[in-house]
């Protein structure tokens, strides 16, 4: 795909990326910008990143801003910004997942993973504090298309703290019958 099709394809979130890159007056669209325009919940990435990963949305938010803020500034207000080259790598990086995946198309959560992929976006030196790499991206993505490829309905997975905050409140019967731990059940036959 080529890059005036990848600027049709994902429109929204070159224009929120360049916003960024407008707001704080930086020269270009940085993988930074790309990354916090794919962290907007409009992009319909937040539930992925909290539920399915178990990352906090809010510190990620803050590592972009982070990075924005040390990106080179332009040396008069911009009203047109275009992707440099870090980004475009971002999406040679997606495109390649994308084949390694056996998927139609490029999606968020492939540019997700292709935008912490050590080399493509950022260095290795700047996703040393992001608590994010790609291989658990893509384990999750493989691990949800894996049963819909089969399918087997998607299993649900719950969070540390949601398995803490049941475990609190219910009972797991389940478990309770795995261990033995439940009364027989007189005539469940009829």
């Amino acid at each position: 795909m080529n890059r005036k099709q990848l600027l049709e394809q994902f429109d929204d979130l070159f224009r929120t990326a360049a916003r960024f890159a407008i707001e704080n007056a930086n020269d270009a669209i940085y993988p930074c910008h790309l990354f916090k325009a794919l962290l907007q919940k409009d992009m319909g990435l937040v539930s992925f990143i909290e539920t399915d990963l178990d990352k906090d949305y809010y510190y990620l938010l803050e590592w972009a801003d982070c990075e924005i803020a040390m990106t080179p500034k332009a040396s008069r207000p911009m009203s047109d910004v275009a992707p440099n080259e870090a980004t475009w790598l971002v999406f040679d990086q997606a495109e390649s997942l994308r084949q390694k995946m056996g998927a139609d198309e490029i999606d968020n959560k492939m540019l997700l993973a292709a935008s912490v992929t050590p080399g493509a976006g950022f260095s290795v030196n700047q996703l040393k504090t992001l608590p994010l790499s790609p291989s658990e991206i893509i384990d999750v993505v493989a691990a949800e298309a894996a049963p819909a490829a089969a399918g087997a309905p998607k299993p649900v997975k719950m969070t540390a703290s949601a398995k803490k905050t049941l475990s609190k409140y219910c009972i797991d019967k389940n478990e309770q019958v795995a261990s033995g731990k439940t009364t027989p059940v007189v005539g469940f036959e009829r």
